[in-house]
């Protein structure tokens, strides 16, 4: 989220001073090209104002430059809001949809065609699951989310059925039958 900058307001030597320190930190990392440099320039304006005293000068100089680099870096498109990820960092470029390792609607579907594995090699027939997992891949790809999703609930609830619940007659363990022998 980009913080917006109000122009105008009464500010502080040491404010400018904060304001150019962290210009010169995304200059630093920015791609060069024509925005860096007419951001440069700008800074380099703001800097001769705020060492004049002109703060006013120094402050619309210094925000002209932050605007001109902010025109050049995307918005990161967030779909879902992590829940519970502490330290989560994605991954690629702010502005760039996220990858498929990322998006939510693909790890719930290789989530699916796992589970169906599983089933398939307990020897159960899995022939509708995998039509409506292959039916979820094809929206996937044309981009249709929504079907995406529908036909992967669909394949997870047949998975669901057609796998018997585990028991403990059945050799699973429940956590009151975890005793010594």
């Amino acid at each position: 989220m980009r913080v917006r900058r109000r122009r105008g307001s009464t500010t502080s030597a040491a404010d400018l001073e904060g304001l150019h320190a962290g210009l010169n930190h995304r200059l630093a990392s920015a791609p060069r090209g024509k925005s860096r440099d007419e951001a440069s320039a700008l800074a380099e304006k703001g800097r001769g104002a705020l060492e004049r005293g002109e703060w006013v000068e120094a402050r619309e100089a210094l925000l002209a430059a932050h605007e001109r680099l902010d025109a050049e870096e995307p918005e990161s498109e967030l779909r879902e809001f992590p829940r519970g990820l502490v330290g989560y960092v994605p991954r690629g470029d702010r502005g760039v949809p996220v990858g498929p390792e990322e998006d939510s609607v693909a790890n719930r579907l290789r989530l699916a065609l796992r589970l169906a594995a599983v089933v398939r090699r307990d020897g159960i027939d899995t022939e509708r699951i995998d039509e409506r997992l292959r039916a979820a891949e094809a929206f996937y790809r044309t981009g249709d989310r929504a079907g995406a999703v529908r036909a992967t609930d669909d394949a997870l609830g047949w998975l669901e059925r057609a796998r018997p619940p585990r028991t403990a007659s059945a050799g699973a363990r429940g956590p009151r039958d975890r005793r010594e022998p």
